[in-house]
C-alpha cells in the first residue's frame, strides 16, 4: 500500500514537472520535426557536392546532429517525462555521455571549419587543409570528443535523490552541481574554460576578417597599427 501510495505521488509530482516543462517539451519536439528532415536534406543535397573540405566537414557536422535528434530529443523528452521516477543511472550516464560526446565533436569540426577557412583567406601561401589530410583533422576532434566525454560515463555519478513529504524520494537524470565530488566541478570548469577559449579564437578571427585590430574594436590609440589592406587575394573554398 506504501509503495503503491508513493508512486501515485511522484506520478504527481511528474505531472505538475511536466506543465512546468511543457514550453521546453515543445522545443524539443519542434527541434526532432525540423532536425530530423533538415538533416536528411543535408545528406542528399551534398552528396552531391564535389568533394571537398567544407563539404566533408559538414557531413559530418550533419550525421552528429541527426543522430541527436534521434538519440538525445527522445532522452531529454523521456527525463521530462519520467522527472522524479527516472531509475536507470547507467542509462542516464551513458547516454548523457554521448551527448557530451556530440556536442564535443560538433565544437570542435566547426573550430576546424574555421580554422580552415581563416587560413585560406589570411594564409593562402602556407599549407592547407586539403581533401586528403582532412580525415585525420576529423580523427583527431573525434578522438578529443571522446577524451572529454569519458569522464560523463566513467564517473559514473549517481542519479540524484530528491526528497519529498511523508518519506518520499524521487531520482532525476540531471547533471548537478550540488553535493559534486571536487573532481567533478573541475572538469566542469574546465570545460567552460575551453568553451570560452574557443569563443575568444572565434572573435578574433572575425575581428581580423573585418580588417580591424583589437585596437580599433576597444578604440585605444596605436600609432604602430597598419590598417589590413582591403584588396585580399583571391581564393576558392575547398
Amino acid at each position: 500500500m506504501g509503495n503503491t501510495t508513493e508512486e501515485h505521488t511522484l506520478d504527481e509530482l511528474n505531472s505538475e514537472i511536466k506543465r512546468k516543462l511543457f514550453a521546453p517539451l515543445i522545443y524539443l519536439l519542434l527541434l526532432a520535426v525540423i532536425g530530423i528532415p533538415g538533416n536528411l536534406f543535408v545528406f542528399i543535397i551534398f552528396r552531391t557536392y564535389k568533394r571537398n573540405v567544407y563539404r566533408t566537414l559538414i557531413l559530418n557536422i550533419a550525421i552528429i546532429d541527426f543522430s541527436f535528434c534521434l538519440i538525445g530529443i527522445p532522452f531529454n523528452i523521456f527525463r521530462i517525462l519520467y522527472y522524479y521516477t527516472f531509475k536507470v543511472t547507467l542509462v542516464c550516464q551513458i547516454l548523457a555521455g554521448m551527448l557530451d560526446f556530440g556536442i564535443m565533436y560538433s565544437t570542435h569540426l566547426l573550430m576546424l571549419m574555421a580554422v580552415h577557412r581563416y587560413r585560406q583567406i589570411f594564409m593562402p601561401l602556407k599549407s592547407q587543409i586539403t581533401t586528403e589530410n582532412v580525415k585525420y583533422f576529423i580523427a583527431a576532434s573525434l578522438i578529443i570528443g571522446i577524451a572529454l566525454a569519458t569522464p560523463q560515463i566513467a564517473v559514473l555519478q549517481p542519479l540524484e535523490k530528491v526528497q519529498f513529504q511523508n518519506n518520499i524520494t524521487g531520482s532525476i537524470c540531471a547533471v548537478t552541481w550540488k553535493d559534486s565530488p571536487y573532481y567533478w566541478k573541475v572538469y566542469n570548469f574546465f570545460l567552460s574554460g575551453l568553451f570560452v577559449t574557443y569563443a575568444i579564437v572565434l572573435f578574433l578571427f572575425t575581428v581580423e576578417s573585418e580588417g580591424k585590430s583589437l585596437f580599433d574594436v576597444f578604440g585605444v590609440p596605436n600609432k604602430d597599427h597598419r590598417p589590413v589592406k582591403e584588396s585580399r587575394m583571391m581564393y576558392q573554398i575547398e
